[in-house]
């Protein structure tokens, strides 16, 4: 899934919609041209939502986890300042 998303990011971010979805001319039997294309779109890829929002609530448990983490680490160091003075 991680793999899936960033080919997708950087399709997305890199890449002409042409490039992944080319645009095609298509024969007329008269005068002038027509053209066929379809605009890349991220949000329309087909990805497994049910993985995808597993990842993004582990995802989110870590940042919460983080900043209890850095908070009791910023308490502990708030009070080894308040012991020198």
């Amino acid at each position: 899934m991680h793999e899936r998303l960033l080919t997708l990011r950087h399709e997305a971010l890199a890449h002409s919609d042409f490039d992944r979805k080319p645009t095609r001319r298509i024969k007329s039997l008269g005068p002038g041209f027509l053209v066929s294309s379809m605009p890349f779109d991220v949000l329309s890829e087909r990805i497994d939502m049910k993985l995808f929002r597993s990842i993004c609530t582990k995802m989110k448990n870590h940042c919460y986890d983080k900043l209890f983490q850095l908070d009791r680490q910023m308490k502990e160091h708030g009070k080894e300042k308040d012991r020198e003075i």
